[in-house]
């Protein structure tokens, strides 16, 4: 052991960061939620009422519960899935999504990009579930 390790309390510079990491891991595991939290989307007309995460756009939480949307390019350009936000609150993690300003104070968004941040509502004629839904309630929601 060298005069500098033994300085530092016997650590080497690479222990010393394998410690470091290994309490930033803690830390993160400690104050990352396991799972994200659930908004309600609720799909007009049909009147669908399902539970995403905030974490996901729009369009990727229903499609895991089985309801679609037309789409195509998952990133805003297309405009494919476009709807109307009735509703609550969306926010977008890219810069300038495919709205115009207009567009987006008449509140259309687009749902492959759009995250809740609250619970919503959206009108989306064109959605089609691939189970039959006779409530209200979304039978995976």
């Amino acid at each position: 052991m060298s005069a500098r390790t033994r300085r530092r309390g016997g650590k080497s510079r690479v222990g010393l960061l394998r410690c470091l990491v290994s309490q930033a891991e803690k830390i993160d595991v400690i104050t990352r939620p396991l799972v994200a939290p659930l908004v309600e989307l609720c799909i007009e007309p049909m009147g669908w009422r399902v539970r995403v995460p905030v974490d996901e756009p729009l369009l990727a939480g229903l499609r895991a519960i089985g309801i679609t949307l037309p789409s195509s390019c998952r990133n805003g350009t297309c405009r494919a899935c476009i709807c109307r936000l009735t509703r609550g609150e969306v926010a977008y993690r890219i810069e300038w999504p495919g709205l115009s300003a207009d567009e987006k104070r008449e509140g259309w968004i687009l749902p492959c990009v759009a995250h809740a941040v609250s619970d919503v509502t959206v009108e989306a004629p064109r959605a089609l579930s691939s189970t039959a839904c006779t409530r209200r309630d979304h039978p995976k929601g």
